[in-house]
């Protein structure tokens, strides 16, 4: 029985990883989003500094999506 539990869960788990996926590549602002939570946390985790740049307009279009 546990190697079908494993297998069902496994499936589930790809699944959902392929839709997060497909989510991402179509919404290219939410992907950026994404990248600048992950930043957030690293930097909350220890010294480190974030710096935004090289691209124009970003911070303002983050401040717009919050």
């Amino acid at each position: 029985m546990l190697p079908f539990l494993t297998s069902v869960t496994s499936t589930a788990l790809i699944r959902s990883q392929a839709n997060t996926a497909k989510l991402l590549v179509e919404n290219p602002t939410l992907m950026r989003l994404r990248e600048l939570e992950v930043l957030e946390k690293i930097a909350s985790a220890g010294h480190l500094k974030v710096v935004l740049g090289g691209e124009k307009g970003l911070a303002d279009r983050v401040t717009n999506l919050l």
